[in-house]
């Protein structure tokens, strides 16, 4: 493993016997003008340093840092490397990949440069990289090369050369080794540690400026003493504050000094704060001071760009672009290489990202999962197909209006333009929107179930295991009392996501205006309490149902076995379901507040069933079909009963029928 252990060990002040001034400076400092001596260690004394230094080396440490590998349509991330697991997991045995960055960016901002050994495997392969501390390093040219030389706790020097070392300089004189910001803003520091010190000096001496003690006869040296030692035991600290003084002998009192408030005291201390955060380009809020605004906008969102633009990517550039030169050969250069992810800290406010996602998707430049990525959420089944907008066409395309359908009879006869072909593709588009729903549908519907199933597990064991079947009913009615409230909480976020999906996607057929309208809101409302509704009544109806019919003695486990079926197949069932019917409702609402008709439309393999509605039109307030009767058509192998009114697909379960403009 090389050095870096020992030199990461517990320290034994030595020295060399004829160290640099660079080294001389990096462990005694520099003396400032107030006479404060000022090294790196020193400065982390001061607040303002901690937390600019801290600020900066958390946030570069903790974004991800990723190895990516270059592909002809995009990148991958480069798993297989042995690189990718150094810096994104484990740098070394005893290190995340965190709290490695965090100490190596901390010795970048404060002492401007970035050292880690770089420990090879048998192979040759980097297999671990370990911080060296700024302070003990000093580099020299010899034939051309780069030399590091380290001073070890017991003061021997060890020599490293180029390959062995990863150095990333900050901000310097020759593009090789970093100037310590530090040791350049010493005297900013300095008068800020000063005043913080005058501060606690003048505090702890109860907060009053030195005093003169006038004695009208010549004291000796003994009488002197003993009178000092008097006025300090009875007076000085904030223990004895506001003890009156009593002077004998003709004495008299008189200050010196200036007050505090003449010498501006506090105003010096603000304006250090400011003068450091300038130095490290943090803004104020940052560090906690808030009195006074920033140029870089307002709200939470643009401080945080701001910093993020202005102060972080400058870092994270020079640590990339030294990281691929430094840890990859010049062959993987051309293939690989390393980047920050900042996404985490630019994605806004939930409606800003939705607004850009969105957008993004409907140009095809985002896939649905290449959005949840970005959401950190889990890829769905065939979320990675790219989508553009049918109904946009060239405009060479466009020669007259469209021509109204042709209607004969209850049958529509569609006309065969260009138009018309473009606006028939638009059913199958709003299959892949219920397609790329569906898993979304099921994870909403699982977190219903899920708590439903666990509460009824429960209640089961509790009641049921003690025969006390009144109890058990009565907990029953008062759990689907309040289930309500969490159907909505979990639905109505997805239930609104896919109705602007489902509305932009039908508005394109009738040239209706796109996006969510105060309709549209209260249609997706009184939908919501709908299913909410069914939800709970399948839910009571089975329960009661089987409560009446089975055996007392065996209803518990007859109860148990319907709660795992529901755990293993309910929510697949609803979403299934929802999908269809509130993708149609969703549609038929859309065509018909455009003032179009409706016509049923068979899409996926019809069934006899299906074929019979084929072509059907109604009006605004029809229906397809009454309730109350059955329909047996040519080639159906029995009749199939219509309980309700059918105002648009599905007819039956599994049914893949939409609905259209006519």
């Amino acid at each position: 493993m090389g050095i870096a252990r020992e030199l990461l060990g517990i320290e034994r002040r030595s020295h060399p016997a004829n160290p640099s001034e660079w080294l001389i400076s990096a462990f005694t400092g520099g003396k400032s003008y107030t006479g404060k001596t000022i090294t790196e260690a020193e400065a982390l004394t001061s607040t303002v340093v901690y937390a600019c230094i801290k600020i900066l080396s958390e946030n570069i440490a903790s974004l991800p840092l990723h190895l990516y590998k270059r592909k002809e349509n995009g990148r991958e991330k480069a798993i297989n490397h042995p690189l990718y697991n150094v810096m994104h997991l484990m740098p070394n045995s005893e290190m995340t990949s965190m709290i490695y960055r965090e100490t190596s960016s901390q010795h970048l901002v404060g002492w401007g440069n970035w050292y880690s050994e770089k420990v090879r495997n048998q192979a040759g392969q980097i297999s671990e990289l370990w911080p060296l501390r700024p302070d003990k390093i000093e580099i020299e040219r010899k034939n051309g090369t780069l030399i590091y030389k380290y001073l070890t706790p017991n003061g021997q020097t060890h020599y490293l050369n180029r390959e062995q070392v990863l150095h990333i300089p900050g901000l310097g004189f020759n593009g090789i080794q970093g100037y310590s910001p530090i040791a350049k803003a010493r005297e900013a520091i300095a008068l800020a540690l000063a005043t913080e010190e005058f501060g606690a000096r003048f505090f702890g001496n109860d907060a009053r400026p030195g005093i003169v003690l006038k004695h009208p006869q010549t004291l000796s040296p003994k009488g002197q003493e003993n009178l000092r030692e008097s006025v300090e035991a009875a007076h000085r600290g904030l223990e004895n504050k506001h003890r009156i003084m009593i002077l004998e002998e003709g004495m008299d009192l008189k200050e010196i000094g200036i007050p505090p408030e003449d010498a501006q005291f506090l105003e010096t201390r603000k304006f250090q704060v400011e003068e450091i955060c300038r130095i490290f380009n943090v803004p104020l809020h940052m560090v906690q001071h808030t009195e006074k605004t920033t140029s870089w906008g307002t709200g939470i969102d643009q401080l945080t760009r701001g910093f993020v633009i202005y102060t972080l990517r400058p870092w994270l550039i020079r640590i990339e672009q030294s990281l691929s030169i430094q840890l990859l050969s010049q062959e993987e250069q051309k293939v690989y290489y390393f980047e920050h992810n900042v996404d985490g800290l630019l994605r806004g406010d939930s409606v800003t990202r939705s607004e850009f996602y969105k957008n993004m998707f409907m140009i095809g430049g985002m896939s649905i999962n290449d959005i949840l990525e970005k959401e950190n959420e889990d890829p769905i089944e065939n979320g990675d197909e790219h989508f553009i907008p049918l109904n946009m066409q060239p405009l060479s395309w466009i020669t007259s209006e469209p021509p109204e359908p042709q209607l004969l009879g209850s049958k529509a006869f569609m006309s065969s333009d260009r138009n018309f072909e473009q606006r028939a593709k638009l059913p199958k588009n709003r299959s892949k929107i219920k397609a790329q729903y569906h898993r979304i549908f099921v994870q909403a519907a699982e977190r219903v179930i899920n708590k439903e199933t666990l509460a009824l597990k429960r209640a089961i064991k509790k009641y049921l295991g003690q025969r006390n079947l009144k109890s058990f009913k009565d907990w029953m009615d008062e759990f689907y009392r309040d289930l309500p409230g969490d159907i909505k909480k979990s639905f109505l976020q997805v239930l609104r996501s896919f109705a602007e999906a489902i509305q932009e996607d039908t508005a394109s057929l009738v040239n209706a205006e796109k996006g969510l309208t105060p309709e549209l809101e209260n249609f997706i409302g009184g939908y919501l309490d709908r299913y909410t509704a069914r939800h709970i009544s399948s839910s009571l109806g089975q329960l009661r149902q089987l409560i009446e019919k089975t055996n007392p003695s065996e209803l518990a486990d007859v109860l148990d076995e319907r709660v795992d079926e529901w755990a293993e197949t309910r929510a697949t069932k609803v979403a299934d379901r929802e999908i269809r019917q509130g993708g149609e409702a969703i549609a038929s609402f859309v065509i018909l507040g455009a003032g179009y008709k409706l016509i049923w439309r068979n899409v996926g393999k019809s069934c006899p069933y299906c074929k019979e509605f084929e072509g059907r039109i109604v009006e605004q307030g029809g229906y397809f079909v009454q309730g109350n009767q059955e329909i047996f058509p040519e080639g159906a192998d029995a009749p199939l009963p219509i309980f309700s009114k059918k105002k648009h697909p599905p007819l039956h379960d599994g049914c893949d029928c939409v609905v259209m403009p006519a």
